[in-house]
């Protein structure tokens, strides 16, 4: 959201952040922007125009709700055929981004402190890599709230990363771990922690799905199992030239940054 809000200004909108406490507390904006997780907000009586972004858990979004705002966008394209045949509002394909000055590291040649890391809170769950993963060998680093009742908490280094320092987290990790919530994953909706990783130069292991490979061929690894994981972090711990070759892939591949995204919500204003 912060993200959003600064881009926007930049092309010369006015903007406001609202969390989803103050969301329904009157204001003086014409357009709306709902970043749709967990929790719904509905558009505002007093609004021109509302757009919809849904970037995760969309098993929660019912059709209604869908249809209470102007416009739609997915962060997948398997909603995006879904949703056309169900709502009558336009729904077009929005996947995750990243905002570059925020997700970069400052120092290029920093050591890996980190032998695996994972950032991530628990939400009640045992995360699908940590599971496959433990135990190990290796040393594992998380940051991240809510594993007390997991196995995973003696490798809690604290419960919060300030955003500023993720990206140099991500960045002097050996192999970042990645994994996807299960609605998320059936759905194609890639974790935007893959797209903030690769912006800061982080080699990743993730949990396999189809878009993944459609648009981040060569730039990760993914793994199928919890023999695989462990046969994946075997063959590449100290094998330099193929960690340097998907380092070499990343620098190359193109995605979007949340100022070109900006760009084309306006075009919808406009």
């Amino acid at each position: 959201a912060l993200a959003l809000a600064k881009s926007l200004e930049k092309l010369g909108y006015h903007c406001t952040v609202k969390t989803r406490d103050e969301w329904y507390e009157r204001s003086r904006n014409a357009y709306s922007i709902v970043l749709r997780g967990k929790y719904a907000c509905y558009p505002k009586i007093e609004q021109k125009y509302s757009i919809m972004w849904n970037i995760s858990h969309p098993d929660r979004v019912k059709v209604e709700e869908y249809n209470c705002f102007d416009m739609v966008y997915a962060a997948s394209d398997v909603i995006e055929k879904q949703l056309k045949e169900k709502i009558k509002v336009p729904v077009k394909t929005l996947m995750q981004c990243t905002d570059p000055e925020v997700m970069t590291n400052v120092n290029e040649e920093a050591e890996k402190k980190y032998e695996l890391l994972f950032v991530g809170n628990s939400r009640n769950v045992f995360r699908t890599i940590l599971k496959d993963l433990l135990p190990t060998e290796h040393k594992l680093t998380v940051y991240g709230d809510g594993w007390d009742e997991f196995p995973v908490k003696d490798y809690v280094e604290a419960k919060y990363m300030p955003n500023e320092q993720v990206g140099q987290a991500y960045h002097d990790a050996k192999i970042l771990l990645n994994d996807h919530w299960d609605d998320m994953k059936d759905n194609g909706i890639i974790s935007n922690r893959i797209f903030d990783a690769l912006a800061a130069g982080a080699f990743i292991i993730s949990d396999d799905m189809p878009q993944l490979h459609k648009y981040f061929e060569g730039c990760l690894v993914t793994y199928r199992d919890r023999e695989d994981l462990k046969n994946k972090i075997e063959e590449l711990w100290n094998n330099k030239e193929k960690l340097d070759k998907y380092s070499e892939n990343c620098e190359n591949i193109s995605f979007d940054t949340i100022e070109e995204y900006c760009k084309k919500l306006i075009e919808i204003y406009e």
